[in-house]
């Protein structure tokens, strides 16, 4: 059961969908929590290059099958498609995901962070985390930790698992119909993250 992996200390996730079974955990209501999110357009044509391009597909074997199929067909649907319509595609099911959030956004311990704010201040990242939690954050780890991940590609590599950082990249990648079609999609995740539609 996933509430037996709650114990005191840290826990790191890259959790797309909200662990539902730790909503009502007293360990999780009252521990401290970060929620790093991201502008849903960004995120969404990030999805599309990644399902197209870069997420590494596992070989199709007894013990990866059925996921790399599953990878296999995300790629031929985001390829078949142009970034326009898959993203509109894909904006209900980001809404259903972003708003089972809400409840942990909205908890006063909760400390969310925008990929736009601290994209190019990691450092700056670190020390908020760090105060958000009661931690020291000695500057020799602060240099290591910025060392491993603050990777800024010269060029867009739409090949690479980090294709490029930049915030905004809907404005370069999508119509404006379509960045407007967006707009009303995800009104619901855009301003539970605070993020303007305009």
């Amino acid at each position: 059961m996933l509430t037996q992996l709650l114990r005191p200390g840290n826990v790191y996730g890259g959790i797309r969908d909200v662990p539902r079974a730790w909503l009502d955990a007293e360990l999780f209501r009252n521990g401290l929590k970060l929620l790093i999110v991201r502008d849903p357009r960004d995120a969404l044509v990030s999805e599309y290059y990644s399902n197209a391009y870069s997420h590494p597909i596992p070989a199709q074997n007894a013990d990866h099958g059925e996921m790399a199929e599953i990878m296999l067909a995300q790629r031929k649907y985001a390829i078949a498609h142009p970034i326009d319509e898959y993203v509109v595609e894909r904006a209900s099911a980001l809404v259903r995901s972003i708003m089972e959030y809400a409840v942990v956004a909205r908890m006063p311990n909760t400390r969310m962070f925008r990929y736009e704010d601290v994209v190019f201040d990691k450092a700056g990242l670190i020390a908020s985390i760090a105060r958000h939690f009661g931690w020291d954050a000695p500057a020799e780890a602060v240099k290591r930790i910025l060392s491993r991940v603050d990777v800024r590609p010269d060029k867009e590599d739409p090949q690479a698992f980090v294709r490029q950082v930049t915030p905004g990249d809907h404005r370069r990648k999508l119509e404006r119909a379509t960045i407007a079609r967006l707009g009303e999609l995800l009104w619901p995740a855009m301003n539970l993250l605070g993020y303007s539609v305009d």
